[in-house]
């Protein structure tokens, strides 16, 4: 599967830094989308839920249900660099009643799942090292006013930047190499309130899957389900088999 989702119980290359004073670049559109966090260690595991769409009350059902369509559509098979659509229908069935909690994403990119996750959540915390991506994301999101864009490498920078913000879910698309994964998992549950962690190209990436094999072994995750595509499937010319 192209997917994991993780409940607690359970990435970009490495760039060097410009000056060692450097920090990461916010694009706070929203003030209330950072609130308190603390440290702890958590196991996360993936859950299946059943579920529907959410209605934003006082629009009308037709207008939001098109523009959910819209967020669902872009799939892999037509850019690698997004997750594929049966991922985000996935993310809606089990994230249906989150309206009351802060999700973290490393590795935004251009924001087609950033939108999905705004909808779901109360709050997004949108990550992403390349400032130009992450320019292209926040114009792509700019109709959405839940979202803290910020400029951090999660591997090379400092995650106190998190330190006042109360996430309860991380989704992990950022570098896929094993360590880069390992080192975002492990700092994700370290936060207090953490009770659930997403990957993309979980199957189709060869250091995501060892780094999560390798925490669940540990104990520091388990795996309750995949999510996105069954195998085998295809993109980029392709075939994942797991």
């Amino acid at each position: 599967r192209n997917g994991v989702h993780c409940r607690c119980c359970c990435t970009q290359r490495a760039r060097p830094r410009t000056s060692p004073s450097a920090g990461p670049r916010s694009y706070c559109r929203a003030p209330h989308a950072a609130y308190n966090v603390g440290i702890a260690a958590a196991i996360i595991s993936f859950v299946v839920l059943s579920g529907c769409l959410q209605l934003v009350a006082g629009e009308p059902q037709k207008e939001v249900e098109a523009a959910w369509e819209a967020d669902l559509r872009p799939d892999k098979k037509d850019d690698a660099w997004t997750t594929s659509s049966r991922f985000k229908h996935d993310l809606v069935e089990i994230f249906p009643h989150s309206k009351n909690e802060t999700v973290l994403e490393l590795g935004a990119h251009v924001g087609h799942c950033t939108r999905v996750l705004s909808r779901l959540f109360g709050a997004v915390i949108a990550v992403e090292h390349s400032e130009p991506v992450l320019d292209t994301n926040v114009k792509r999101t700019s109709d959405l006013s839940n979202i803290v864009h910020l400029n951090l490498h999660t591997v090379l920078d400092d995650w106190s930047v998190f330190s006042h913000s109360r996430i309860s879910v991380v989704f992990i698309d950022a570098a896929h190499d094993y360590h880069s994964v390992k080192s975002d998992i492990v700092r994700s549950v370290a936060m207090r309130g953490v009770h659930t962690l997403v990957l993309d190209d979980y199957g189709a990436e060869k250091g995501v899957k060892a780094a999560v094999s390798e925490a669940v072994a540990e104990g520091i995750v388990r795996v309750r389900r995949h999510i996105g595509e069954g195998p085998p499937w295809y993109f980029s010319g392709r075939t994942v088999e797991e």
